[in-house]
């Protein structure tokens, strides 16, 4: 079973929360009786729910999967791919590093990056950590795993494949807006996390001049402004953090955006520290 940084233990079936056996190759829920294997170095764990085209969840994903993964996939694109996220999202990336190291304290922790996309993050975060992405788009994650090697899982963040309190520390960048159910979500980042530790969230801030002139993509389903995040948070965590940060540089045919912390009404993302509740 390559899966370095989990144990068997840490992994649970996404749609009953059965205890996984390890067999050849593969792994067998004990209570249903699924089996779940790995593919391009990515283990799939999406839950039946997801996977029902008639379901309002897999029509969604369906959606976002189209819109988002299939980019053209040759090897000669990736350092373009990289230097487009940096442009981005760096200030993100950067500002979740930072964080990390800080709540570290020096210690070895194991992270869960939730919607990881193609893996970007794991460029800033100290190689002594544990990391685990987990993301629905196989495409994806895929090329997460070619071009930045660690323990990816297909998996539904309303739904997580693993055991409670497994994690030190989640962080998630731009991704809740774009579910059904994010409170959902929230909860089962809670369930996952170890007590007292944190989550490092960032979402769309609506209030970002940006969005007020180009307006919020309609893939987003929801908007958020400040007494959202709170609204969002405050039943699994205390808000130890809640900033906005990055600046749209408008750039035609390009997304640019400036590090640092700046107003409710210009910053574009809100990040926020929650330290989950005993």
């Amino acid at each position: 079973m390559n899966l370095p940084d989990l144990d068997l233990a840490a992994l649970v079936c996404p749609d009953d929360s059965g205890k996984l056996e390890q067999l050849a190759g593969e792994l067998r829920c004990a209570r249903c009786g699924r089996h779940f294997s790995a593919r391009n170095g990515v283990w799939e764990f999406l839950p039946q729910e997801s996977q029902d085209p008639a379901s309002s969840e897999g029509q969604r994903l369906e959606s976002y999967r189209v819109t988002y993964s299939q980019r053209p996939d040759r090897a000669w694109l990736h350092p373009f791919r990289v230097v487009i996220a940096e442009l981005g999202s760096g200030h993100l990336y950067k500002w979740a590093s930072r964080t990390i190291e800080t709540l570290a304290r020096g210690r070895t922790l194991r992270i869960l990056d939730a919607a990881c996309g193609e893996g970007m993050l794991l460029r800033h975060i100290a190689r002594r950590h544990h990391y685990v992405g987990v993301d629905f788009s196989a495409r994806t994650l895929e090329r997460a795993a070619r071009y930045h090697p660690a323990t990816y899982i297909r998996g539904d963040l309303n739904r997580l494949p693993f055991a409670p309190q497994t994690f030190d520390l989640v962080v998630s960048l731009q991704a809740f807006q774009y579910l059904e159910q994010p409170q959902r979500a929230v909860r089962e980042v809670a369930r996952v996390l170890r007590p007292e530790s944190h989550l490092l969230l960032t979402l769309t801030n609506e209030s970002s001049f940006k969005y007020r002139l180009q307006g919020v993509p309609s893939l987003q389903l929801h908007r958020f402004r400040r007494a959202d995040m709170i609204e969002l948070l405050h039943s699994e965590f205390e808000v130890r953090e809640l900033e906005p940060r990055g600046l749209w540089f408008p750039i035609p045919r390009l997304t640019v955006h400036l590090p640092g912390r700046y107003s409710d009404a210009h910053g574009l993302s809100w990040t926020a520290v929650g330290l989950r509740k005993s």
